[in-house]
């Protein structure tokens, strides 16, 4: 009879954490080229005209008490391949992401030179923020010659949420070829 409890109990377990990552599809960011995985997308993408040339593109949407969320901006012209130019304008980017989002002051420092999964010259920079709710905001940065993408996971209560859902989505983007 204990066996057959612990059998259930671990197969309800095992079951529950399968279907939280079943769900994540990959999604192309409105026109720019660029996709991620998305564990759901009932929200439309946002277009927006940053400039005279750059396009911005933002998403959010919420799944199993935590919130997902991505900003995106193909820019007009190429940045330039030096790192220090690349980081810089990265943070400044994620900054604004963190005051727009309520991250709060409390946060790490940024941890830089993180490496893309598929595009060998992008930069990457990660940071772990809390408001002043108490809620844990996760941001991940990337950077190449063309796009700055920042992408934020927040665990709006404490939950049983597969953690590897969490790393599927920061590192799930992609580059446009």
């Amino acid at each position: 009879m204990k066996k057959m409890v612990l059998f259930l109990l671990l197969s309800f377990v095992f079951c529950e954490i399968m279907s939280q990552n079943a769900y994540f599809k990959r999604y192309f960011i409105g026109n720019s080229g660029t996709f991620t995985y998305f564990p759901i997308r009932d929200n439309p993408v946002q277009e927006y005209q940053t400039g005279a040339i750059d396009t911005a593109y933002t998403w959010n949407d919420t799944c199993n008490n935590v919130f997902f969320s991505i900003f995106v901006v193909k820019r007009g012209n190429e940045i330039p391949p030096n790192e220090r130019i690349r980081d810089s304008l990265l943070t400044k980017y994620m900054n604004f992401v963190k005051i727009m989002s309520d991250a709060g002051e409390d946060s790490t420092d940024f941890v830089k030179n993180y490496k893309h999964p598929t595009d060998s010259a992008a930069r990457g920079i990660t940071q772990l923020c809390k408001n002043a709710g108490g809620k844990i905001f996760d941001f991940r940065g990337w950077v190449n010659s063309r796009y700055i993408a920042v992408l934020y996971v927040v665990y709006l209560r404490q939950n049983r949420f597969d953690p590897s859902v969490k790393q599927l989505f920061l590192d799930g983007f992609r580059f446009a070829e």
